[in-house]
């Protein structure tokens, strides 16, 4: 079974990226389970940078569009 591009819903695909990064970001800060993940990988927040979190977040997008 092949799925053509075009017959993806492109909107669909862009409200998922949004809530599958918000409920990732929820779920490693601090108010959740942020400081037990660290504390758990042996990090600080030091440790963690943000350019880390972008390749992350676009590897993530291009791989809602991969599969």
């Amino acid at each position: 079974m092949t799925i053509e591009i075009n017959d993806l819903n492109i909107w669909a695909i862009i409200v998922c990226i949004i809530i599958y990064m918000a409920i990732g970001a929820l779920w490693y800060s601090p108010k959740l389970f942020g400081n037990i993940w660290l504390k758990l990988v042996g990090k600080t927040k030091e440790d963690i940078s943000k350019s880390d979190a972008n390749k992350s977040m676009m590897l993530s997008i291009k791989l809602c569009f991969r599969f």
